[in-house]
């Protein structure tokens, strides 16, 4: 059904106060759905490059510190309707900085904890924040030549785990971002999401949807689907219909192969149910209209 002509237009107006990319489209009565976590497993990549085929994922965020970046990359890029950002990480994966990173990675690993990172941040004196900042700048930019040296040029960031809304960090990344063209960032500001497991994320998404604005960033309106709104097609659709020109962050796989390889991850037996329910809305993007149909 959606909601009425005269408010979606409304809506889009406001949309474009976040200068779609060239390669997107305002969708009535939809959401700009983006995937997280390419890279992180060829599963993972099956499952996202599927739904964008499809046309139900309209933006990839791919984990440039991940092993897998390269598995299908070349047949993601073809596809001419598809946005790709940057999946900024601290949290996973490895760096080939060496002894220019002390205190973010050991052995040029990442620690898996965001709460390690965050209290590293929160937690450290003057000097140390400062050595901090400049390693993530350090980071930000092996992780923008590692995409950049597969053709890929992302139009916005977000990150694992959320990391770059650690206070302190995004103002350190700002100038390089600015550097390199990227003014739109995700805010996960969702409050349906308050009192989850989540609640320490959707705290700083509000301290960042109030900040982050004066500093030129863009961003749009968020929703973040729980693993109970997964729990049947129609309850998901629920949501989808109701979100018309929001963020909607999804972290499907095609198959569950993160376990085979190891890999830490806290959506395991969660990212193929998500892919599933995704792919059953895909009439609902089949019959997409623009705004002036």
């Amino acid at each position: 059904m959606g909601i009425p002509l005269k408010v979606n237009y409304v809506l889009l107006r406001k949309q474009r106060s976040y200068k779609l990319f060239p390669s997107e489209r305002y969708r009535v009565g939809l959401p700009f759905i983006n995937a997280d976590d390419w890279g992180l497993s060829p599963g993972i990549n099956e499952g996202i490059f599927e739904l964008a085929r499809r046309g139900i994922i309209q933006r990839v965020s791919i984990l440039a510190s991940g092993s897998f970046v390269n598995h299908g990359l070349e047949e993601l890029k073809a596809l001419p309707t598809l946005t790709i950002g940057l999946h900024f990480s601290l949290t996973f994966g490895k760096t080939f900085l060496g002894d220019r990173i002390r205190h973010l990675a050991v052995d040029g690993w990442f620690h898996p904890s965001p709460t390690r990172v965050a209290l590293l941040f929160l937690l450290s004196g003057q000097d140390r924040r400062r050595r901090l900042c400049q390693e993530a700048m350090l980071l930000l930019r092996e992780q923008l030549s590692i995409l950049e040296s597969y053709a890929v040029f992302p139009k916005y960031l977000d990150s694992h785990h959320h990391i770059h809304l650690i206070p302190g960090m995004m103002k350190s990344i700002l100038p390089i971002l600015r550097e390199v063209g990227i003014t739109q960032v995700r805010v996960p500001w969702d409050p349906a999401r308050l009192l989850s497991r989540i609640s320490p994320v959707i705290i700083l998404a509000l301290w960042a949807r109030l900040k982050w604005k004066k500093w030129g960033l863009m961003f749009l309106p968020c929703v973040y689907p729980s693993t109970a709104d997964y729990s049947s097609v129609s309850c998901l659709r629920r949501i989808v219909v109701q979100k018309e020109g929001y963020e909607m962050v999804v972290h499907p796989a095609a198959r569950d192969d993160v376990s085979e390889l190891n890999i830490p991850d806290e959506y395991i037996g969660d990212r193929v149910r998500e892919y599933l329910v995704l792919r059953s809305l895909e009439p609902l993007f089949s019959h997409e209209k623009s705004p002036h149909e």
